[in-house]
Protein backbone atom coordinates (compact mmCIF):
# COMPACT_ATOMS: atom_id res chain seq x y z
CA UNK A 1 0.00 0.00 0.00
CA UNK A 2 1.05 3.53 -0.54
CA UNK A 3 1.09 6.06 2.58
CA UNK A 4 2.34 9.60 3.11
CA UNK A 5 5.51 8.18 4.09
CA UNK A 6 6.05 5.85 1.13
CA UNK A 7 5.80 1.97 0.35
CA UNK A 8 4.19 -0.17 3.15
CA UNK A 9 2.54 -3.74 3.52
CA UNK A 10 -0.29 -4.21 5.75
CA UNK A 11 -1.25 -7.87 6.64
CA UNK A 12 -4.57 -9.19 8.26
CA UNK A 13 -4.57 -11.29 10.41
CA UNK A 14 -8.24 -12.55 10.79
CA UNK A 15 -10.24 -15.03 12.45
CA UNK A 16 -14.32 -14.27 11.67
CA UNK A 17 -15.21 -17.04 14.11
CA UNK A 18 -13.79 -15.58 17.29
CA UNK A 19 -14.15 -11.71 16.22
CA UNK A 20 -10.48 -11.60 15.64
CA UNK A 21 -9.16 -8.03 13.34
CA UNK A 22 -5.12 -7.79 14.43
CA UNK A 23 -3.32 -6.33 11.43
CA UNK A 24 0.40 -5.74 11.23
CA UNK A 25 1.69 -2.74 9.31
CA UNK A 26 5.62 -2.80 8.23
CA UNK A 27 7.80 -0.67 6.16
CA UNK A 28 8.68 -1.54 2.57
CA UNK A 29 11.86 -3.16 3.02
CA UNK A 30 12.56 -2.79 -0.63
CA UNK A 31 11.90 1.30 -0.36
CA UNK A 32 13.43 3.73 2.15
CA UNK A 33 10.62 4.69 4.73
CA UNK A 34 10.53 6.63 7.92
CA UNK A 35 12.81 4.14 9.58
CA UNK A 36 13.75 0.62 9.73
CA UNK A 37 11.98 1.27 13.45
CA UNK A 38 8.66 2.06 11.35
CA UNK A 39 6.34 -0.92 11.92
CA UNK A 40 3.39 -1.94 14.39
CA UNK A 41 1.00 -4.50 15.01
CA UNK A 42 -2.46 -4.07 15.94
CA UNK A 43 -5.19 -5.82 17.52
CA UNK A 44 -8.32 -5.50 17.20
CA UNK A 45 -11.73 -7.26 17.76
CA UNK A 46 -14.97 -7.13 16.59
CA UNK A 47 -17.59 -7.81 18.86
CA UNK A 48 -21.11 -8.12 18.65
CA UNK A 49 -23.59 -5.81 20.25
CA UNK A 50 -27.33 -6.45 19.25
CA UNK A 51 -27.98 -6.11 15.72
CA UNK A 52 -24.79 -4.20 14.97
CA UNK A 53 -21.28 -4.62 16.36
CA UNK A 54 -18.60 -2.71 18.03
CA UNK A 55 -15.45 -2.28 16.58
CA UNK A 56 -12.34 -2.46 19.13
CA UNK A 57 -8.94 -1.31 18.74
CA UNK A 58 -6.29 -1.66 21.29
CA UNK A 59 -2.60 0.57 21.48
CA UNK A 60 -0.11 -0.10 24.03
CA UNK A 61 -0.25 3.21 26.28
CA UNK A 62 3.39 3.31 26.99
CA UNK A 63 4.47 4.04 23.16
CA UNK A 64 1.23 6.44 22.49
CA UNK A 65 2.40 8.30 25.46
CA UNK A 66 6.46 8.47 24.16
CA UNK A 67 4.63 9.37 20.67
CA UNK A 68 2.53 12.70 22.16
CA UNK A 69 4.97 13.91 24.32
CA UNK A 70 8.05 13.63 21.84
CA UNK A 71 6.12 13.55 18.62
CA UNK A 72 8.33 10.27 17.85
Amino acid sequence: MTTPHGPARLRIRGNAELGILDHDHDHDHDHDYVEDQASWQVPARVVANGTGAEFVISFELDTLKRTLETGA
